[in-house]
C-alpha cells in the first residue's frame, strides 16, 4: 500500500520538453499543428517513487503560452520542493483558475499517488475520429463509409463551413450517426445563428450531436439564446469550464454538454469531481484531449475506467493516436 500523502514530500521536479511530430496536419479554427510541444515533468518523491506528468501548450486555446507555462513551472517548483504533498497541493490548486494548464503537472503527479490503476490497452477503447471542414476529401470519406464517432473541426469561416457542409448535405442524411462539430470560440453571434439556421433549413440538425463551445469565454449569455431560439441543436461548453462553479455557465443557459479535460480542471481529483456535480444536474461530459500525447492521454484514459457511468462516448482522449 502506498504511503499516505500526509508522510510523502517532494524530494525533486525534472523538467524537459519534447516534440512529437504528428502523422498528418491537425487542423484547429485558430492554428494548423504538425507536432505536439510536451512540457513534461518528472516529480520523485520521498519514498522514491516517480511520476511523469506533461502539459501540451495550446496559445489560441488559452492564453498559456509555452513560455507562460514553463515560468509557472519553475517557479511553483521552488516553493514546493521539500513540502508535504498535502501543502504543495494546496500551494497549487489556487492557480487552477488563471493557469489551469500550468497547474496540471503538479496536481496529477500528486493525485497518481493515490489513484487506482487498472491494466488497460487504450486502443481498445472508442474515441472520436477527428475531421475539419478545411480537410473536404477527407470528411467525404469518413461520412460517406458511415464512419461512428466522427468530430468536425469548424473554420470559423461562415462560408467555407458551410460551403463544406453542403458539399456532402445529403450523405449526412443518410448518415447513421450523429456528428459533432468543435468552433473553438471561433464564430460571432450573427454568424453562429446563420450557420444553426442553415443546418435547420437543410434539415440536418437532427444528425447534429452537439456544437462545442461556438462563441468565446464569456459569452455564455449569448450560447443560452442561441439554445433557447434552436432548441434542436445542442451546445456544449469546453473552455467556459474550468472549475466546478462553472457548471452555473451550463445550467444557467440550456446547455446540456460540458468537456473535460485533465490540463483544463488541474489534477485528476478536481476532473472527478466536476463529473460528479455534473452528473447530478444531468449535463452529459465529454472526457478527453486530442492535444496530448501518451502521457496525459493514459491518465485520462484511467480516469474513464474507474468511473465509466460518469462520461458520454465515444471519448476524446485521442491525441495520442496523432502522433506518428
Amino acid at each position: 500500500m502506498i504511503e499516505s500523502n500526509k508522510i510523502l514530500s517532494i524530494s525533486k521536479i525534472n523538467i524537459r520538453i519534447e516534440k512529437y511530430p504528428l502523422i498528418k496536419s491537425y487542423k484547429l479554427s485558430f492554428a494548423t499543428l504538425n507536432k505536439f510541444i510536451s512540457v513534461q515533468t518528472d516529480f520523485i518523491f520521498s519514498n522514491q517513487q516517480k511520476n511523469t506528468t506533461e502539459v501540451v501548450p495550446l496559445f489560441g486555446y488559452n492564453n498559456e503560452t509555452k513560455e507562460v507555462i514553463l515560468k509557472n513551472i519553475k517557479s511553483w517548483k521552488k516553493e514546493i520542493i521539500g513540502k508535504n504533498t498535502i501543502d504543495a497541493r494546496n500551494f497549487i490548486k489556487n492557480n487552477i483558475n488563471h493557469f489551469p494548464f500550468s497547474t496540471s503537472p503538479f496536481l496529477t503527479a500528486i493525485d497518481l499517488l493515490e489513484f487506482p490503476f487498472k491494466k488497460i490497452n487504450p486502443k481498445s477503447l472508442k474515441y472520436v475520429v477527428p475531421t475539419s471542414t478545411k480537410n473536404q476529401e477527407e470528411l467525404h470519406n469518413l461520412i460517406s463509409i458511415k464512419k461512428n464517432g466522427i468530430k468536425v473541426k469548424l473554420s470559423g469561416d461562415l462560408n467555407i463551413d458551410i460551403e463544406s457542409i453542403i458539399k456532402i448535405k445529403d450523405k449526412i442524411k443518410d448518415y447513421p450517426y450523429k456528428i459533432r462539430f468543435d468552433a473553438n470560440q471561433a464564430y460571432n453571434y450573427n454568424d453562429l445563428k446563420e450557420l444553426f439556421l442553415f443546418f435547420v433549413n437543410n434539415n440536418i440538425q437532427n444528425k447534429i450531436q452537439y456544437v462545442e463551445q461556438p462563441l468565446s469565454v464569456g459569452e455564455e449569455k449569448a450560447i443560452g439564446e442561441i439554445r433557447a431560439e434552436f432548441k434542436d441543436i445542442e451546445i456544449m461548453l469546453d473552455e467556459s469550464i474550468i472549475t466546478k462553479g462553472d457548471l452555473d455557465l451550463a445550467l444557467n443557459n440550456q446547455v446540456n454538454f460540458i468537456k473535460l479535460k485533465l490540463f483544463k480542471q488541474g489534477g485528476i481529483k478536481e476532473t472527478i469531481e466536476i463529473a460528479r456535480a455534473a452528473k447530478k444536474e444531468k449535463i452529459n461530459i465529454i472526457l478527453g484531449n486530442g492535444v496530448a500525447t501518451h502521457i496525459s492521454n493514459f491518465i485520462e484514459n484511467q480516469i474513464f475506467m474507474a468511473y465509466p457511468n460518469l462520461f458520454f462516448l465515444p471519448l476524446e482522449s485521442n491525441g495520442f493516436l496523432k502522433i506518428k
